[in-house]
């Protein structure tokens, strides 16, 4: 694993890179880096590991697995392929992927803050509160199924924290 020593300072999970304030997670086609963060108030940070990666380091430094997560999602949603991430709920961190994590192209996407969306059959687009445009590969129908998912993750969540 290669570690951009510039942003991490060490630290292999990326301390603090992904936090309440990132609108995106995507992949970059460069010789040296492979992500891109783009954050609603910092500039954004390149990194040497996959956008996927980037989300599974996240969910480590927030001191929540990966693997867990996704079972209970899978269990909760119903549903195996392209599953929404809890990152860390408690400060609304959730992200959706725009395809399969296992797929270099696959994007993620954090809704809680997307002002508007659109597209059609082919592509698809979010812009953001502070007026990011970011460009999907994937069709509108499945962003808006993948921001569905992500929400019904969201409100499951914090109902369970107001049962409690």
């Amino acid at each position: 694993m290669k570690i951009d020593t510039e942003h991490s300072n060490g630290n292999p999970f990326y301390e603090g890179l992904i936090t309440k304030d990132t609108l995106a997670v995507l992949p970059v086609y460069h010789e040296w880096y492979q992500a891109r963060i783009i954050d609603r108030f910092k500039a954004d940070v390149y990194l040497t590991e996959t956008p996927s990666k980037v989300i599974d380091l996240a969910c480590l430094y927030w001191m929540s697995s990966p693997s867990a997560m996704r079972r209970s999602i899978n269990v909760l949603l119903n549903c195996h392929k392209k599953l929404p991430v809890a990152i860390q709920p408690e400060l609304n961190i959730f992200a959706c992927p725009t395809a399969s994590p296992e797929q270099f192209g696959c994007m993620w996407i954090f809704p809680w803050h997307i002002a508007d969306k659109g597209g059609d059959k082919s592509s698809s687009y979010v812009i953001f509160h502070n007026g990011t445009r970011i460009d999907l590969p994937v069709s509108f129908y499945v962003l808006q199924k993948q921001i569905q998912r992500t929400c019904e993750i969201m409100v499951r969540y914090m109902s369970s924290i107001n049962e409690r």
